[in-house]
């Protein structure tokens, strides 16, 4: 009868631990159910923040870039305030320059240093008289030659102090080396000489023949680009210049778009208009590129600056071709 009942008892409680098991084992399974849930929640919430963070640090981005590029146009503007020669001849080198660096294989930021390069490559020229800005190369005295021979130290040392232009610094102080070792100012030679120096010699002569900066004419594209081949192998890398070459070759007139231009008066502007043309203040200065949106901070600015000037603007906008 005892051993019965100790058998009994036994059975009892196993059957109350095997219950408090399948109790605790269904609370937990209830529990995990619960934490997957709110985990894949949380995750997808995380997600979408992360994502968030991510594009307003790719907006902030953006922002800084054209803040940025929008700097260094006001930099290369300051040498074009002089005029003559000079009025648009660093807007030309800087695209013929990044052009020529994306078809030598550049990746886009190095190619971005070298249209800063172009854009500022001339900035040391400002201290210079406007006598000797005017004056064309070949007509200089061995003295004038030497102070102006002094500018691509001079606009280096002008951008020393600015991190993010080190790279192109040091393009502008080299773009007046040549290829066989005779230019200046350190008499580098072949590819001792930074890539992107040499893509900028090639940019600033061939539109420095055009504007008249070398001889007392200026000369056709298709002269200038002579007086390149002539110097293949001693002032300019060969191999550039029959890129130069061959990316001139290439050109074809673009093709019409679904835009078309007109021009508005600055009282008319709206927010979310694109310029289909530089603004300029006079006929050197660009105040904004083509291409620029514009909001309604800009638009004041730009009838503030028209008011103060006392005369009309022309400001081009980008319209949809009807």
């Amino acid at each position: 009868m005892r051993q019965r009942i100790d058998a009994a008892l036994e059975v009892r409680r196993l059957q109350r631990e095997r219950d408090a098991l399948q109790d605790l084992t269904r609370r937990q399974n209830d529990e995990l159910t619960e934490l997957n849930e709110n985990l894949e929640e949380k995750v997808q919430q995380r997600t979408q923040e992360l994502s968030q963070a991510v594009a307003m640090l790719d907006k902030a981005h953006e922002t800084l870039k054209q803040g940025y590029l929008a700097t260094v146009k006001v930099f290369s503007n300051l040498i074009e305030m002089r005029g003559g020669a000079l009025a648009g001849h660093a807007r030309r080198v800087a695209n013929v320059a990044h052009r020529l660096a994306l078809a030598a294989g550049l990746d886009a930021e190095s190619a971005q240093q070298v249209l800063f390069a172009g854009l500022l490559h001339e900035i040391g020229k400002i201290g210079l008289s406007d006598a000797l800005l005017q004056k064309p190369f070949k007509a200089l005295t061995s003295e004038e030659r030497r102070q102006v021979g002094r500018y691509p130290v001079l606009s280096e040392a002008a951008l020393m102090s600015l991190e993010p232009l080190t790279v192109a610094a040091g393009f502008i102080r080299a773009h007046r080396e040549s290829f066989n070792g005779s230019g200046i100012p350190d008499r580098l030679s072949g590819e001792d000489i930074p890539l992107g120096a040499r893509i900028l010699a090639i940019a600033a002569d061939f539109d420095g023949y055009q504007c008249g900066m070398f001889t007392t004419q200026r000369e056709s594209a298709v002269d200038a680009l002579q007086h390149i081949r002539r110097g293949s192998g001693v002032r300019y890398d060969p191999k550039l210049v029959n890129t130069l070459i061959t990316l001139l070759g290439q050109e074809k007139p673009k093709p019409k778009t679904g835009t078309t231009e007109s021009s508005v008066c600055i009282f008319d502007l709206k927010p979310g208009m694109v310029l289909a043309r530089d603004i300029r203040a006079g006929s050197n200065v660009v105040l904004l590129a083509r291409g620029h949106v514009l909001d309604d901070a800009m638009i004041k600015r730009l009838r503030r600056f028209e008011l103060s000037m006392a005369q009309q603007m022309e400001v081009w906008i980008k319209t949809q071709r009807t």
